[in-house]
């Protein structure tokens, strides 16, 4: 993972194969990964959490008020879960159905 702007570059261990999705929070300064749950990390790399959440983590991303955006994918022909969730505690503030694979959350503001 590569930070550019602070001329950053992280090496980050991830169960299985690789990392399903990457994401990074402005807001709070920490970057996630998504493969078999979440795992946190801070700009330096320093694991803060891991499996901070638990389930089939398929995509994360992250929004400007704190939130992390989780999509679960069963399989790619049943409709498929999004999760929001409070990234300062891992409480899951509320679900949607989101369609076969869903892969991204835009947050339209």
């Amino acid at each position: 993972v590569s930070q550019s702007r602070y001329n950053t570059y992280l090496e980050l261990p991830a169960n299985g194969e690789h990392p399903r999705s990457i994401a990074w929070s402005k807001t709070r300064s920490e970057l996630y990964l998504a493969n078999q749950g979440i795992d946190v990390y801070d700009g330096q790399g320093n694991e803060l959490c891991n499996g901070c959440w638990t389930g089939d983590a398929y995509t994360v991303d992250a929004d400007n008020d704190g939130n992390v955006w989780i999509t679960s994918t069963p399989d790619f022909t049943s409709e498929g879960i999004m999760y929001k969730v409070n990234a300062s505690n891992w409480s899951t503030i509320a679900n949607y159905a989101s369609g076969i694979g869903t892969s991204a959350v835009v947050d339209p503001r």
